[in-house]
Parts: C-alpha cells; structure tokens; sequence
C-alpha cells in the first residue's frame, strides 16, 4: 500500500487457491488427488502460484502424462475450465460465485491459504466519496457472504 495510500476498508479476502474443473469433466476423470485418468491441468505461465506450486503445497506429485494448456488471460483460464478443457487453479475471491453456483467444482481436498491477502485501498490525496464508500460496504458484505458460503462448502 505505500505512504501514498490509505486503508478503505482494509481487508478483503484471504488468498485462497483450489484446483477446479467442470463437474461433467471432474466425474469423468476424478480428482486432482485420485485421477481416473490423465488430467489436462490448464495455465497461466508466469504467475507466482502454478500447479507445480499448488500439487507441492498438496503433497502430491504432477504425472508426466498428464496434459498442459497455457494462456496468458486468467479469464481464457477460467473459460477453459468452465468448457472442460481441463482443471484450473482458482483463487476464491474471482472463483467464489462459479464454485458456489456448481459451475466449477474443487477437484482436490487441499484448499491453499496463502500468506496474502486482498485489500481496499483509496489515495491518500483526496477524501473518500460517499459512492465508494457504499460500493466498498457493498463488495465487503458479498465477499463475506460468498465467504460463509465457500466455508460450508469447501470445509
């Protein structure tokens, strides 16, 4: 955040990632953590947490045989897995509504709570306008909702 901004609202949401599928290519080919076949695993090059990352984290091991699919636009990542191209690493504060509306659905037990976290943040430079404070207490309420939601599902 910097000298140069303030807190809006100050926390958001954890960093919290999950491997995902669609459901119809999920019952097909299993788990991430019990396979019934190869898995596609579906990825944004260049970004700090991929499946290597994520399959570490989980304990498990990244099959050779197993297929990969590169983009460079977390949305074609997500569009992909929403086709049943494969499985995708979600992270729940852009996921939430796909996997609580059973469009995505998590394909491993393990859940990764990162040591990172998304913030509301507003310039230091100018006072905050009643808008952004009513769209800030409007974003906190859904993610904290979507939140309870991912808890009860996700365990």
């Amino acid at each position: 955040m910097g000298d140069d901004a303030r807190k809006l609202g100050g926390w958001f949401a954890p960093e919290r990632v999950l491997a995902i599928g669609a459901p119809g290519y999920v019952r097909e080919r299993g788990s991430f953590d019990e396979p019934a076949s190869p898995h596609t695993l579906i990825n944004l090059p260049d970004h700090w947490f991929g499946w290597p990352e994520f399959a570490s984290e989980a304990g498990r091991r990244i099959p050779a045989t197993w297929n990969q699919l590169s983009f460079s636009d977390y949305s074609v990542v997500l569009q992909a897995a929403l086709s049943g191209q494969g499985l995708a690493l979600g992270w729940t504060s852009v996921v939430s509504r796909l996997v609580i509306d059973g469009m995505l659905v998590s394909a491993s037990d393990r859940v990764i709570l990162t040591d990172r976290s998304y913030h509301l943040v507003s310039s230091s430079q100018r006072a905050t306008r009643p808008i952004v404070e009513m769209v800030r207490d409007w974003l906190i309420a859904e993610m904290e909702q979507e939140e309870r939601a991912l808890a009860s599902m996700l365990g």
